[in-house]
């Protein structure tokens, strides 16, 4: 079980590394439009089509994985995550910086597509539930530290190209790390090494393995279970799309945040770059208390003697999450004066955190920040962030309909699986 965790934490730990590259570069936005002369808004881009490549990404590894394995196409990418770090750090125009920070946010992907897959071979399901719950925390730790870390990098001596540097340095030896931590998962593959172990024949591996083997994904296949289907669910399956619009909306406005809070804290209150990303560790403080809240749920669940309803008890914390979102956001808005004390403003971050799939939750992340600054210099602080406050109250009860109908929903769906009420066979609907 050491070995496992270990692998979980390194996994994780990379995971960490690619979400906190995605925002480290925001502190550098106003420092290198300056040095481009270039608007904001094109800067911008820099985290948005980083964010974008997250999107498009796992279309490639997904695949990938399912043909060589979780750690060929892992290793693979993450080489290329490194290597466009350097692009960023020596870029000498924009259209460096943008496309190397695109190209770094698809293949940093493969750290989002292909660790599940890894978790599901090698732990049971008690253990991958806390499993689930490190790596996704570690999908928000990155973005509400990078800000952090940038601003006063950007500050220092170093500059703005060391925010790319910093990347490069912390993920690098890691990758190599990881490399001897994280062995390969999937069944497959093990099983066709192992037979080429004992024939010691590459012929006569193929031979003996061949019907064992996933058959060569076509063009067509891939499209079916690939695109065609996820798209197909999201139509169909009113839980999944309303939920996927829910936690897109979380996630866009995390990286909303990435130019809110500057605008808010730097432009309007005079700070300084560096104590300006402070507030985003309210922000970090909120998804470590999420987390928290997420491992301990079963046992708060017995204390307060809440009836158990099945796959629809994941959704407590999240109806937990509804309410306090809309009230961090409006007290954002209420406390953003610069003649109020900061105090009650920043405390209002841990709330938004406590709130918070993948291709459209990661077209928010991507169009979120490019109207961030329009939007809070054409309406101020207060109205472009309670506009963000009514969307999220429109939301709201979804979560709370969703746990208690939500089994009559799964009941007429053709994907979902029975459960325990349902009949105890895990059978799909024809």
């Amino acid at each position: 079980m050491t070995r496992k965790w270990a692998i979980c934490v390194m996994k994780s730990w990379l995971t960490l590394c690619v979400s906190f590259a995605s925002s480290v570069y925001s502190a550098a936005i106003f420092v290198t439009a300056e040095r481009f002369h270039v608007s904001d808004v094109v800067m911008i881009l820099g985290v948005s089509l980083y964010v974008l490549g997250y999107a498009f990404g796992p279309l490639i590894w997904a695949p990938l994985g399912d043909a060589f394995g979780r750690t060929r196409p892992m290793w693979a990418a993450m080489l290329c995550f490194c290597i466009f770090q350097i692009p960023v750090g020596v870029a000498q125009n924009v259209q460096t910086i943008l496309i190397s920070r695109f190209l770094a946010g698809t293949f940093g992907s493969a750290m989002f597509a292909l660790p599940a897959g890894i978790a599901v071979d090698i732990l049971d399901p008690a253990t991958r539930r806390l499993s689930t719950i490190l790596f996704l925390g570690n999908v928000f730790f990155g973005p509400a530290l990078g800000p952090v870390v940038g601003a006063f990098i950007t500050e220092s001596h170093l500059g703005w190209r060391w925010t790319a540097w910093i990347v490069l340095i912390v993920t690098g030896p890691s990758v190599a790390l990881a490399y001897f931590v994280i062995p390969e998962t999937y069944q497959p593959v093990l099983k066709k090494r192992h037979t080429r172990k004992l024939l010691g024949s590459a012929d006569s591996v193929n031979q003996e393995v061949t019907s064992s083997q996933p058959q060569a994904l076509t063009f067509n296949d891939f499209m079916a279970k690939y695109m065609k289907t996820p798209l197909h669910m999201l139509a169909v399956e009113p839980i999944l799309a309303i939920l996927t619009v829910y936690l897109s909306l979380v996630y866009g406005i995390l990286y909303l945040t990435l130019e809110a809070f500057p605008i808010s804290f730097q432009v309007e209150r005079g700070w300084s770059a560096g104590v300006a990303s402070l507030p985003f560790l309210g922000l970090l403080g909120g998804f470590i208390i999420a987390c928290l809240l997420l491992v301990y749920s079963p046992t708060l669940m017995k204390l307060l003697r809440i009836p158990k309803r099945g796959p629809e008890d994941q959704l407590i914390p999240m109806m937990l999450g509804a309410i306090l979102l809309p009230v961090g956001l409006f007290w954002f808005s209420g406390t953003c004066s610069p003649h109020i004390n900061p105090a009650p403003q920043i405390i209002s971050t841990v709330p938004m955190a406590l709130s918070a799939n993948s291709f459209v939750r990661s077209w928010f992340g991507f169009a979120f920040p490019l109207f961030a600054p329009a939007m809070y210099r054409n309406l101020g602080t207060p109205w472009a962030t309670r506009l963000l406050g009514f969307l999220t109250v429109v939301l709201m009860p979804f979560p709370f309909i969703f746990r208690w109908y939500g089994m009559k929903v799964r009941g007429n769906s053709r994907y979902a699986f029975r459960y325990p009420g349902q009949g105890d066979a895990p059978s799909r609907k024809p």
